[in-house]
């Protein structure tokens, strides 16, 4: 599973990039900032496929904050280099720099991700190259994926957050099931009735976990004390909603799709 998704970076060619490109590139950073969920181009259809099997590689939470930042930002089809500041990339995960970079340094010794050092003169910015599940191979690595939404990043919830709720987040998608006739009773709605399935699996707002809160703190060792404060987190920014007989697991914050 590992290796399908990380490159050998030592015998990948170098790709050239003219430096102007560069140059365009670094004189066109600019600060991030978080989208409404009123306005129109924030994209909530837009996805990234995390490995199922994250919590193997044994992160802190610091670099399970950074990681799907950084996946948000790389192209979904090719392999290839992209660019963000440090700065960006601690705004959108919700931590300083100092703990970004100590996430990204996991990440690279996890070879979950690589980057290059570009020198202009006084000027310099790395390069990144992140690894997951891009399009060309999802069909092949089905069950194997978790389909993280976007939107979740560039409204700014996942910043919010603090670092254990994004970890049990994470931990609840792994874990959470696809159950057509538990989705249909907490829906009510004849629409899911006359679903097929896989109708279902492409258009289902929340996936159903069961897991009891150990398993799911275990799973990426996150500390249990006071761990009601951060259900309620996840709960308040609608990530979340606790039934009678599960956790209702939202792909996308609830609150976006009744504006879909």
């Amino acid at each position: 599973m590992k290796g399908k998704i990380i490159r050998d970076i030592k015998n990948q060619k170098k790709r050239e990039r003219p430096k102007e490109d560069f140059r365009k590139m670094y004189n066109e950073l600019e600060q991030i900032s978080f989208l409404d969920r009123y306005d129109d181009t924030l994209n909530v259809y837009k996805f990234v496929a995390l490995p199922k099997n994250i919590h193997a590689y044994n992160l802190s939470n610091s670099a399970l904050a950074v990681y799907p930042v950084l996946c948000s930002k790389a192209d979904f089809v090719e392999d290839k280099s992209f660019q963000i500041s440090q700065e960006n990339i601690a705004f959108m995960a919700g931590i300083n720099k100092n703990t970004a970079c100590k996430g990204l340094e996991e990440l690279e010794a996890a070879e979950l991700l690589s980057k290059e050092m570009i020198i202009e003169g006084a000027r310099h910015f790395y390069m990144y190259n992140v690894q997951f599940f891009r399009k060309p191979i999802l069909e092949e690595n089905k069950g194997n994926i978790i389909y993280f939404y976007t939107c979740i990043i560039d409204n700014g919830i996942w910043a919010k957050l603090n670092p254990r709720a994004k970890a049990l987040y994470l931990a609840m998608r792994i874990t959470a099931k696809q159950n057509l006739d538990e989705y249909n009773y907490y829906e009510d709605n004849e629409y899911y009735e006359t679903m097929e399935y896989d109708e279902y699996i492409r258009n289902r707002k929340w996936d159903m976990c069961i897991e009891p809160l150990t398993v799911l703190c275990n799973l990426f060792g996150i500390s249990s004390d006071h761990i009601n404060m951060v259900i309620k987190e996840l709960e308040k920014y609608k990530l979340i909603e606790r039934m009678e007989t599960c956790t209702k697991v939202y792909l996308k914050p609830s609150q976006l799709l009744k504006h879909l």
